[in-house]
């Protein structure tokens, strides 16, 4: 990706500057003032699961990560159309009816402001030519040939000045397309005939020798000279020109009539024309193609095929009418598949066929048939010509970046452009590759700068509150993010009672990086924190692997305190930490289904010096969840959740001095399983507000450490949230609530954050 150049504007700095102080010290004040108390926030970089630190605890089950389908992309650009385009678009129709006049008003109003536009004046001059302005459109020709010399455009003004009875000036510039391209027969053939046309046999007779000398051996050459010595009384001449002319070489180039029509003159003063034979039905369906008589033209083909169903030539000629001339693509393949099934194949009508079976949305047929023929091209590139294995490569790179597997696409690209460093396909493919994977990583991502709030409280007195800020920022393939801001922590202490508030400074900073085209991510992240005396600090790492089918897997590792799972002022207070690793899986089931599978493990290991009357140190906890959700409409979403969740060992224990029982630091059952259905909503309110909301009732059945047997507990949790997403300022809300035993413990919370979009990473590219 381009990086962004050092110093930047400094204008641009201050405004971002200020933006932030803003919303950062906007947040402080609204909730400090306006959340409630017992709401606390957390830095946002990574929401833990629940467990709960008394017998009465049930927990909430996981929610289902709704992967979202990906569609096929469409071939068509999505491109917004340019001036060209649009010009081009608004002209096409008054010249497919002919209202020369209204698209000579345009041409000149687009070529006022767009001089340059060499393709709208060769029209132009076309366009003139077509309603007979002969000197308007010569002079626009010449004029675009001063500018840049062009075969074609050339071409065409000798053409014309032939067709206006303008011959010696048409053969000055057929002279020099002659002098570019001396081997093309046809060109020399056609500048003969030009003055053959007019009369003037002597030029066309000296332009045939001047071909015939450089190509002795032409017969079309040769049978267009004898019919010019013919035409000039060189009887002699022409019959010497036919004699060395086999019969299949007469015939080929209507050769036979004018040797027959020499010969008689050579014996008999008055020879006998033969007519020509009448036109079979191809030619006749040809000639209507080439008049624009497009009705008659099918039926004439259609009337041919009637008559010889098994014609090669005819099936071919009629996809090519279909294809090109009535864009019909399904029609065009129905009469290639003809042309296949008679024989025999070609590379060129295979890439061909792969072609029309992508316009007709049949990639998967298309795959089939490139892949089969990509061995015979790289086999023997000579005989699969015009078609090159980096045809065949790039044409595969679009099948496979419209499927989603940018890998793949990438690979096939980069194969194409190996053999042809120049392919325009491959490098337009590529080209939107990158730019796909750069808006992905954007998507994902999120570069801002933004103020987050984030708080907890529950029954048992435990509080949690975070304030501060955020930044992300995205260059190229890497994201560097960080969140600072103050932490309090409530509870009770090591004693039962409760404690004062604990609090300190939080820094976390994150680095990860993007890889194999927008499929991997890999990322560490380090934080530290003050909320008790001593400093406490976070290592871990991850890795993300987003699938072509738009599955994803994360592995995920932390080092660092324990309380976000153990969620109690207790836990902190000695100094429990977590060496927790968890794994991942999200991935969509067919068109409506998708599923969550969770497994994560913690090793949980507390510093009992503080404490020496406490027993145990050690213990690990281990979770399973997954999770069954069916979209029924876009807007709602039903599903099944399940969670299991347990500990090898007890939690430290502390005797509690006025109960004279042992109390556990945090929530430790042996295990704990629940199951429970889950709806959830997500809805566009307008185009920048949007709401969400999921509520999940169900009922767990707990094996506590402290109790004998089995408790069932009935729970439900509720979530809803509140975004507005503009295009540079965007704000969330959520709100979450657990109830456990209906009559028993609860839990509640909020997050609020308000961000500002950072633009200076979304204008780089690959």
């Amino acid at each position: 990706m381009h990086r962004r150049a050092e110093g930047g504007d400094r204008r641009y700095l201050l405004r971002f500057g200020v933006t932030a102080l803003l919303l950062i010290s906007g947040t402080l004040v609204l909730v400090l003032y306006v959340l409630p108390e017992r709401y606390v926030l957390e830095s946002g970089f990574r929401e833990s699961g629940m467990s709960f630190p008394t017998s009465s605890t049930p927990f909430v089950p996981v929610p289902a990560v709704q992967v979202a389908a990906r569609p096929v992309p469409a071939p068509p650009s999505v491109i917004q159309p340019g001036p060209a385009q649009a010009f081009w678009e608004s002209l096409t129709p008054l010249l497919d009816d002919e209202r020369y006049e209204e698209a000579l008003f345009d041409f000149e109003e687009y070529l006022r402001d767009y001089p340059l536009d060499r393709d709208a004046r060769r029209e132009y001059a076309v366009t003139l030519l077509a309603t007979g302005r002969t000197e308007a459109g010569v002079r626009e020709l010449r004029r675009l040939l001063d500018g840049a010399e062009n075969f074609e455009q050339r071409l065409l003004l000798a053409r014309t000045l032939r067709d206006a009875g303008r011959v010696d000036e048409a053969s000055d510039q057929y002279r020099r397309l002659g002098t570019a391209r001396p081997d093309d027969v046809d060109l020399w053939l056609e500048w003969a005939r030009a003055h053959s046309w007019v009369e003037e046999y002597d030029e066309a007779a000296e332009v045939l020798e001047e071909a015939l000398s450089r190509h002795p051996d032409s017969v079309p050459l040769r049978v267009e000279l004898a019919r010019v010595e013919f035409s000039r009384d060189g009887l002699e001449r022409a019959a010497a020109l036919l004699a060395g002319i086999d019969e299949a070489g007469l015939a080929e180039y209507d050769g036979r009539e004018l040797r027959d029509a020499v010969f008689a003159a050579l014996t008999v003063p008055d020879p006998v024309v033969v007519p020509p034979p009448p036109p079979t039905p191809l030619e006749l369906a040809v000639q209507a193609r080439e008049a624009d008589d497009f009705d008659q033209a099918r039926q004439l083909f259609e009337a041919a095929l009637a008559g010889s169903p098994d014609d090669v030539e005819i099936w071919q000629a009629y996809a090519d009418f279909l294809e090109y001339e009535l864009a019909d693509f399904e029609g065009a393949r129905a009469a290639l598949l003809e042309v296949e099934r008679l024989g025999p194949t070609s590379p060129a009508l295979q890439y061909r066929m792969a072609q029309l079976e992508i316009w007709t949305e049949r990639n998967d047929d298309a795959r089939a048939r490139l892949q089969a023929l990509l061995p015979k091209v790289e086999a023997d590139p000579a005989a699969a010509a015009p078609v090159t294995a980096a045809d065949v490569h790039a044409m595969l790179g679009d099948l496979q970046r419209w499927d989603g597997d940018r890998v793949a696409a990438g690979r096939a690209y980069q194969l194409a452009l190996a053999d042809d460093p120049d392919h325009e396909r491959a490098r337009a493919g590529l080209s939107a590759l990158d730019g796909e994977i750069a808006r992905t990583v954007v998507e994902v991502e999120q570069p801002r700068v933004a103020a987050v709030s984030y708080g907890l409280a529950d029954t048992d007195d435990f509080q949690r509150l975070d304030l501060g800020g955020e930044w992300v920022e995205v260059d190229g393939d890497w994201r560097w993010g960080g969140a600072a801001g103050n932490r309090w922590l409530d509870g009770r202490s090591l004693s039962g009672t409760p404690a004062e508030v604990q609090q300190g400074v939080f820094l976390d900073l994150e680095a990860a990086r993007w890889w194999r085209w927008g499929t991997l991510r890999s990322a560490a992240r380090v934080g530290v924190q003050r909320v008790r005396a001593d400093w406490d600090y976070t290592v871990g790492g991850s890795l993300t692997h987003r699938g072509s089918d738009g599955g994803q897997t994360d592995v995920r590792y932390e080092h660092g305190p324990a309380y976000p799972i153990t969620a109690t002022l207790q836990s902190a207070a000695v100094g429990v930490v977590q060496d927790h690793l968890s794994v991942s899986h999200a991935r969509r089931l067919g068109v409506r289904w998708s599923m969550t599978a969770t497994a994560e493990g913690a090793l949980l290991r507390a510093d009992l010096d503080s404490i020496p009357s406490a027993t145990g140190e050690n213990t690990a906890r281990f979770q399973t969840a997954i999770s069954l959700g069916r979209e029924i409409t876009e807007t709602f979403t039903l599903g099944l959740a399940s969670r299991a969740v347990g500990y090898t060992d007890s939690a430290p224990v502390v005797p509690d001095p006025v109960t004279s029982t042992d109390r556990h630091l945090f929530w430790d059952p042996r295990l704990a399983v629940s199951l429970g259905p889950f709806a959830r909503m997500t809805r566009d309110l307008t185009d920048t507000w949007s709401v969400t909301g999921n509520v999940g009732p169900g009922v767990a059945l707990i094996d506590e450490r402290t109790a004998a047997g089995w408790d069932v507990v009935p729970h439900v949790s509720a979530e809803a949230g509140l975004r507005r997403e503009g295009s540079r300022f965007w704000t969330a809300l959520d709100f979450f609530f657990y109830q456990g035993q209906f009559d028993g413990y609860r839990m509640y919370g909020a997050r609020l954050s308000f961000s500002a979009r950072d633009f200076s990473s979304l204008g780089g590219s690959r």
